[in-house]
């Protein structure tokens, strides 16, 4: 009586939680200074532990960041097939270990698990339609990455830009990053070039004609 106790801190009852001593329904503290003046009964009370016999399978995208945090039955197979995995521009080459090996998916696990997702950025085929003359080009371009396209020449024209070959004939970047998710068209567009045709009379210019490349020159009357 009247001196100091200390109960038991963290009693344990497999598959549940410890919520701590009750005596007559109250709360009963761990330890203190003992002031009834008869023998007692405290209750350890105890819940339901939600995780006994579970494991976590955390999943991470490619920069690391969680996703999902999976909580399923201890020497349980996995199912990750409800796991969004497309990303725009990539495949997906599945989920990775921390020590980089494969999961293989279906396993069974008896432990907490970390997985990282992986990609690889897919490759695609821009095809130059260069209207000049010379053939068709062919260039090989990885997602995300930097391309260019060629230099044209064309004899009697300007070059202008680039444009889709398709009904949108959205203008294209000459180099720049690639973001389309599949193989394009390009065509090159061109301004025709325009001369001027003096008509001199001596020193003189008595008329003048403007002509597109490749157009005949209409003449002027002769000078009087």
């Amino acid at each position: 009586y009247n001196t100091a106790y200390t109960l038991e801190t963290s009693p344990v009852s497999e598959g549940e939680i410890f919520e701590g001593y009750f005596f007559n329904d109250a709360p009963f503290a761990t330890s203190g200074i003992y002031t009834y003046t008869d023998n007692i009964t405290v209750e350890a009370r105890f819940k339901a532990d939600p995780e006994y016999n579970k494991v976590h399978v955390k999943l991470y995208d490619e920069n690391n960041k969680l996703i999902q945090d999976k909580i399923i039955d201890k020497n349980s197979k996995a199912d990750l097939s409800d796991i969004n995995t497309e990303k725009t521009g990539y495949t997906f080459k599945g989920w990775f270990k921390a020590d980089g090996s494969k999961f293989v998916e279906g396993s069974v696990l008896s432990e907490t698990i970390s997985l990282y997702a992986k990609y690889e950025a897919n490759t695609y085929t821009i095809t130059v339609v260069k209207n000049n003359g010379e053939p068709d080009q062919t260039i090989n371009v990885v997602y995300g990455e930097t391309y260019t396209l060629p230099e044209l020449t064309r004899e009697g024209y300007t070059f202008d830009c680039y444009r889709l070959d398709d009904d949108t004939e959205q203008k294209i970047p000459a180099s720049g990053k690639y973001a389309f998710a599949d193989d394009i068209a390009v065509k090159a567009c061109w301004t025709i070039n325009t001369y001027k045709v003096e008509f001199m009379v001596g020193a003189n210019v008595y008329a003048e004609r403007t002509v597109n490349h490749g157009s005949a020159v209409v003449l002027p009357d002769a000078p009087a």
